[in-house]
């Protein structure tokens, strides 16, 4: 659903400007004029931004309405009469943020991204449908078309992929809407099993046929008769079972190591490799001709870090199948956290990512799974977040200051000249402020 954001602003042309804002960054704006009216709305928004001076009660003051009614809606607050005094009494009433007029709107419009996705994140993990199932993200939206496509229908599937980008769970997903659905479903990993071995474990046996055949066994082809058969990593193959493979798409018949009978067996081949089928071929490991007969309809599962809008959905999904395996309360992840994952390019795809999760529920007792959880290699190469944290309580007006000051130079990414800008004061007096609180300034 599309977050809701309430703006309290009595200038209309400030108003509507920011509202433009606001739906760009992704939310439903409802545009108020003053504090009595933001009032009347707060039931039904999912956020607010105010204005700290406006007619009918100041942004301060419904921001005490807000922490009466609703204390955990999120609340920016903005103002062209940004002091120190202010910004304490804001803070610590629970303002996420100050805008301070004039602002920069590309800053904001990205602040309120931000902001969007953290309430998103949050409704999916209150949803109880939070776990994607199968393929329903949306980046596999066109592999998705694909797939119920060649459902519809009785040919051969070639699936390709890097490891771990979830073609296995592409391939019962289209088994179960397919005609096959109340049949069996079968894998094998050709990579996973001995040459010596792999034959027997798709063809079966016969009593007798080698050492310690005591009796005879049917094999996965035929266990899977009237469903699929899924054969992962067909690129590493052994010749033999390539050979076999070819004979049974050919004459859908199979023939039992050590049997002189051949049987009909109905099932669907889907094969999933982790290289480029055509690559292998070219290299002289894999036969053209089973080549072609599995190339029918190929479909590529794209890695993870072609799909970013991908990362969060399946991460909350995983938390919270690790919250109800440990059973553990989790709200999702923090804001630097989901910065974290969204920023790694995933190298192990879906696999890598539910590792990840999985680890970081672990060291996670309860509600938001912050950064310090997460695995060290995730976002490495990132910038790292270096906010400080929240004045306390009987925080003094020049460590408020100081906080203020640290805030707007890490928005303006270490720009020292827009942040004095923003802060409205000149840049010698900045870097002075700066001198003053330790911190080694930087020309600019």
């Amino acid at each position: 659903m599309t977050p809701r954001l309430l703006i309290a602003e009595d200038d209309a042309d400030m108003g509507r400007m920011l509202a433009r804002l606001a739906e760009q960054a992704g939310f439903a704006v409802t545009l108020v004029a003053d504090g009595a009216a933001a009032r009347a709305h707060l039931a039904e928004t999912d956020a607010v931004a105010t204005d700290l001076c406006m007619p009918g009660g100041d942004g301060m003051g419904l921001l005490e309405r807000i922490r009466a009614a609703r204390p955990d809606l999120p609340v920016m607050m903005i103002t062209g009469y940004a002091t120190a005094e202010s910004a304490i009494q804001a803070f610590r009433g629970g303002v996420r943020d100050i805008i301070t007029k004039p602002f920069d709107a590309g800053d904001l419009r990205a602040r309120l991204a931000n902001l969007a996705a953290e309430l998103g994140h949050h409704e999916r993990m209150a949803a109880d449908d939070a776990r994607p199932e199968g393929l329903e993200t949306p980046g596999l939206a066109p592999v998705r078309e694909l797939l119920e496509k060649a459902a519809e229908t009785e040919i051969p599937v070639l699936l390709e992929g890097e490891t771990g980008t979830g073609k296995g769970v592409a391939a019962q997903w289209l088994h179960q809407r397919s005609a096959r659905a109340q049949g069996p479903f079968e894998a094998v990993n050709c990579a996973g099993i001995a040459d010596s071995l792999v034959t027997s474990e798709l063809f079966g046996h016969e009593k007798g046929a080698f050492t310690g055949a005591g009796e005879g066994r049917r094999g996965l082809l035929e266990a899977a008769a009237g469903g699929t058969l899924m054969l992962d990593e067909i690129n590493s193959a052994a010749a033999e079972v390539q050979t076999g493979l070819l004979d049974f798409l050919q004459h859908r018949r199979v023939r039992r190591v050590g049997g002189s009978r051949a049987v009909e067996v109905d099932t669907r081949i889907v094969a999933a490799t982790n290289r480029p089928l055509s690559d292998v071929v070219a290299d002289g490991a894999f036969r053209a001709d089973l080549y072609y007969r599995l190339n029918v309809f190929p479909v590529t599962i794209p890695p993870l870090r072609q799909r970013r809008e991908d990362i969060l959905p399946l991460a909350e999904g995983f938390l919270r199948a690790a919250g109800q395996e440990l059973g553990r309360a989790f709200i999702g992840f923090t804001p630097d956290a989901m910065e974290r994952l969204q920023a790694h390019a995933w190298p192990g795809n879906v696999r890598e990512l539910e590792n990840a999760v999985r680890r970081a529920a672990v060291l996670t007792r309860e509600g938001a799974v912050a950064v310090g959880a997460l695995p060290e290699t995730v976002g490495a190469g990132a910038p790292r977040s270096a906010a400080p944290a929240l004045p306390a309580e009987d925080a003094t007006l020049a460590e408020v200051e100081a906080f203020w000051i640290r805030q707007t130079l890490e928005r303006c990414g270490g720009n020292k000249s827009e942040a004095a800008r923003r802060l409205d004061i000149d840049p010698s007096t900045l870097h002075r402020k700066l001198r003053s609180l330790g911190d080694d300034p930087v020309p600019t």
